[in-house]
């Protein structure tokens, strides 16, 4: 069992990787934040493709590869402790307040307006590891998906949307965006 459990007890292990950009690094804390773009490291398919398969996992996603997706990875001594996935989007639609929707538990189905709002950037998937939770690590990848996306424009916050977010990822949409409205888009 540990020989099993262990490779994934703090992340997962990526010293081979060598692919992706590196958009944000921090010394101090030894972490980096790797890109990579649709197209790129077709040489290190599999190993995305590992990563997808854990977060598929934990978050019950299927589709990402029905999308040219923009892939986030922070790196923290070696392991992977978070992935963001992103697309550049066009509107989306906002998720209705307890006030003016069903609220009838936190695993429920996401009631929205039915009309669109401009967006434009896409958040398809957000991974954290458990053990690198409520430390800045979907933030920081937030921020880097927001500057590095769109081509010479940095998204605001209000112009982010999420995927189907589990209830923790609802949480962290309405305090990031800094609003309980926030933005959804399929």
């Amino acid at each position: 069992h540990k020989r099993h459990c262990d490779p994934w007890r703090f992340g997962v292990a990526c010293k081979a990787w060598k692919f992706g950009v590196v958009v944000d690094h921090d010394p101090k804390d030894d972490a980096r934040i790797l890109q990579v773009k649709p197209g790129d490291a077709a040489s290190q398919a599999s190993k995305l493709e590992c990563l997808q398969d854990i977060v598929q996992k934990e978050l019950g996603m299927t589709d990402f590869a029905a999308r040219p997706l923009h892939h986030f990875l922070f790196v923290r001594r070696d392991r992977i402790v978070g992935y963001l996935t992103a697309e550049q989007i066009r509107d989306a639609s906002r998720v209705l307040t307890a006030e003016e929707g069903d609220s009838s538990g936190p695993e429920m189905h996401l009631e929205t307006n039915t009309s669109k709002v401009p967006a434009t950037l896409g958040i398809h998937a957000v991974w954290v590891h458990q053990t690198a939770r409520r430390c800045g690590v979907a933030t920081r990848l937030l921020d880097a998906a927001r500057r590095k996306v769109v081509f010479g424009y940095v998204t605001g916050k209000e112009q982010c949307a999420f995927t189907s977010p589990t209830s923790l990822g609802r949480e962290f949409a309405a305090t990031y965006c800094g609003r309980q409205d926030f933005l959804v888009y399929a």
